[in-house]
C-alpha cells in the first residue's frame, strides 16, 4: 500500500546524549547566533551543554 503523504517521512534515532544551545530571544536569536557564529569562525554566545539521556 503507498503512503497518503509521499513527502512524509518517519525517522528513528537511538542516542545516549544530546547537545543544547540556550540563547536569550527565541528560535530567531538562536538562527542569527549560529549563522553568526559560522560566518565569523567563533562560538555562538548563550549557553550550551550537554545532557545524558
Amino acid at each position: 500500500m503507498a503512503p497518503s503523504t509521499p513527502r512524509l517521512g518517519l525517522i528513528r534515532v537511538n542516542s545516549d546524549s544530546a547537545q543544547f544551545l540556550g540563547v536569550p530571544g527565541g528560535t530567531p536569536a538562536v538562527l542569527a547566533a549560529m549563522v553568526k557564529a559560522k560566518v565569523t569562525e567563533n562560538k555562538p554566545g548563550g549557553e550550551s551543554g550537554t545532557t545524558e539521556l
